[in-house]
Formats: C-alpha cells, sequence, structure tokens
C-alpha cells in the first residue's frame, strides 16, 4: 500500500514470488482507484514513482466528469464497456439482492472479459515495453475493473491462484472509501434507506467471484493463457518481455 490522503487504493504489485521461485519487481506496475481528491503531497508522492504510462478503464462518462490526467505519463484510455456501476447495482440490490451476486459475476465474465479482450491485448503490448515502464492501471474504485486486469497479470507471470485472490482482498482495506462512493452515486434512491449492511456485499472485493471467474475463462477459453494468447492477441514474444521487464530472480 501506498499512502495517500487523497487517493484510493494505490499499491504497488511487486513483491509476489511466482511458482518457478522469480518475483515481480517493485516500482513497476501500480494500481489505483480515485485520483479526484489527491492533495499536494499526494502529487509529490507519485511524482517520485515516475509513472510513465496511465492506462485509465474508466466509462467515457467517468473519464468526463473527471479526467484526472498527468502531464509527465502517457495517457491511454481502454474504457472497459462492463454494466458495473453502483446505480445498476444498486438497483438490483433494491428490488432483489440474491441477483447481486449473479449480477457481479455476469459483469465480471459475460461482459469484462467476454468483449474486452482487446483492452487486455493493450494493456500487455504496452506493458511489454520498458519505455512505457512503471505504469499505473487503474479505474474509479481500482477494485472491479482494475482488479479483474491485474488479477490476470499476476496468474499470466505465474503468481499462484491463491496469492492472487489475497492480493485482489486487499481492495477491502478501502471499504469505507467505497462506502462514501456509493453513498454519493445513491443520490435519489437514498430515500429507500439502504443500511450499510445491505450495501456490503456490492462494496467488498468477494474472492469468491474472482475464483468463479477464474473457472468461467478456464471452461470457456480454456485457460487464463489461452484467453490472453487467443483472443487477446498477447503474442508468445509480448510474455517473454512482459516477463522480462516484470519479473526478477530472487538471491
Amino acid at each position: 500500500m501506498i499512502a495517500l490522503e487523497g487517493g484510493v487504493n494505490f499499491r504497488d504489485i511487486g513483491g509476489y514470488v511466482t511458482q518457478d521461485g522469480r518475483r515481480i519487481r517493485w516500482g513497476k506496475i501500480y494500481r489505483s482507484g480515485s485520483l479526484a481528491q489527491l492533495t499536494p503531497r499526494d502529487y509529490d508522492i507519485i511524482n517520485q514513482l515516475e509513472i510513465r504510462l496511465i492506462c485509465d478503464l474508466r466509462s467515457h462518462q467517468e473519464f468526463r466528469a473527471a479526467p484526472e490526467m498527468f502531464s509527465d505519463a502517457l495517457y491511454e484510455h481502454l474504457p472497459v464497456e462492463a454494466e458495473d456501476s453502483v446505480i445498476a447495482r444498486l438497483y438490483a440490490l433494491f428490488f432483489d439482492q440474491r441477483r447481486l451476486t449473479d449480477l457481479l459475476i455476469r459483469a465480471y465474465t459475460k461482459l469484462m472479459i467476454d468483449k474486452n479482450a482487446h483492452v487486455f491485448g493493450l494493456i500487455y503490448l504496452k506493458l511489454a515495453d520498458p519505455e512505457y515502464l512503471p505504469a499505473l492501471i487503474r479505474c474509479t474504485a481500482g477494485k472491479d475493473r482494475t482488479g479483474i486486469v491485474i488479477a490476470f497479470l499476476l496468474l499470466s507471470l505465474g503468481v499462484s491462484e491463491e496469492t492472487v485472490l489475497a492480493d485482489y482482498s486487499l481492495s477491502n482495506l478501502y471499504y469505507e472509501n467505497f462506502k462514501a462512493f456509493a453513498r454519493q452515486a445513491l443520490g435519489p434512491l437514498g430515500i429507500f434507506g439502504f443500511s450499510d449492511e445491505s450495501l456490503q456485499p456490492l462494496l467488498v472485493a468477494d474472492p469468491e467471484i474472482l475464483r468463479q471467474t477464474f473457472a468461467y475463462v478456464c471452461t470457456k477459453y480454456g485457460s487464463i493463457d489461452a484467453y490472453l494468447r487467443d483472443h487477446a492477441g498477447v503474442s508468445a514474444q509480448t510474455m517473454a518481455a512482459l516477463k522480462e521487464n516484470l519479473l526478477e530472480t530472487v538471491t
């Protein structure tokens, strides 16, 4: 975790050991949620990271509302077109809370995975070029869209599934921030009096949903690697360069 006064879910994914005994380099890939409330101190901290590339997964509407661009970094707007807005989930929560898990799994699989393979391909292509590192991958909460991209990246680098699930769950340290986002997005629906308890399934990073997403990909596409290769267009050369850039030998 990188402690920011106004940042949400900003962290370095380095340090994880792969199943072949190598380790993800620190200071190469960062992930984050909203950057709209950064303080001058936060900007100083982020500037010291010397980020060269920002991959923004937010929708066009989210981007227009808060551009949040850094002048010194190449900015790639790669909207993941998934029906995962807070409002959509809150409607599902209001009408039938049991539908919420199904809605989330659908957003992760049929929408985020099936319809956005090109986004994965573009990100991998950029990260395979050392000129674009360090890089930041971000969305609004840094939990769902960013979470699935980072999870696939970690798996493809050789990190174990259980470690990836644990990393995904770290977003729950920002639960209070996610709750504030939801309360703001709730707007007129607030008259229905959603309790914090009823909102919780919407806001937590549930590793079981990610586990089911992995199972879906393996069933439909054969494996994570096959999905990336055959549907996202990640070549063997790109994958080799990516590993060269992001992995180091543990001494």
